[in-house]
């Protein structure tokens, strides 16, 4: 759903729920947030994409079953340090980097695995940064980057990157870039973790020939 704002709450009252609903994402708007009580009980969704500011669906979010979150917001809320701890069923977070750069250590999700961050063409991002904030997720097991747009910061970076990782514990999977980057390096299907496919339904955008290769990850035009 994109820039949907709803004038009153949505409920399984209302409206009957979609029983095999397994994907939803909204950009903008307050359209999850106002849908939390009805996708709460929607029975197997557990993939939540949110863009660009759209409002968070916190009951969902801290009681339901999501197991993977996009979150990936132009600027930081402050506001997603108080909920996203108390994701617990949580274990696959995709986040932009504005939000990755900012969020305090102990506000990542007690279970999450997979992280994968977002960096856009318009991201300022120095390895000093991305160390002091790699650094701070004690508990990851896997991460990866997501380039969007012309950023080849990941790029010119990735063996310092790889570096860190490996002293860290840390499996990092190789770079996931979309064909407006460099459309020579892809992310072969091999190497994707296991939650990729499920997320890739929602992300991919599916009118490039390298859709079968590459994981884009969309957030509107860069």
């Amino acid at each position: 759903m994109a820039g949907v704002f709803l004038s009153k709450p949505l409920t399984a009252n209302s409206i009957p729920i979609l029983r095999e609903l397994r994907d939803f994402s909204s950009t903008a708007g307050n359209a999850a947030n106002r849908m939390d009580e009805w996708l709460l009980a929607c029975p197997r969704l557990q993939t939540l994409a949110l863009f660009q500011g759209a409002q968070a669906p916190l009951e969902l979010l801290t009681k339901g079953n999501i197991h993977c979150l996009t979150l990936a917001y132009p600027t930081f809320d402050p506001a997603i340090n108080s909920w996203l701890p108390n994701c617990t069923s949580m274990d696959g977070l995709i986040i932009s980097w504005s939000i990755f750069s900012k969020l305090d250590a102990a506000s990542f999700p007690p279970s999450l695995r997979y992280l994968w961050v977002g960096i856009y063409s318009h991201d300022q991002v120095s390895f000093d940064e991305f160390k002091t904030a790699l650094n701070s997720q004690s508990k990851l097991k896997s991460f990866g980057i997501l380039v969007k747009g012309t950023n080849s910061w990941a790029i010119e970076n990735e063996v310092s990157i790889r570096a860190l990782c490996m002293k860290l514990g840390v499996r990092m999977y190789p770079l996931a870039i979309n064909s407006y980057c460099d459309n020579k390096r892809t992310i072969s299907k091999t190497s994707k973790p296991s939650f990729i496919p499920t997320l890739s339904r929602v992300f991919n955008k599916r009118n490039s020939t390298y859709d079968k290769d590459i994981l884009s990850w969309e957030m509107g035009k860069s």
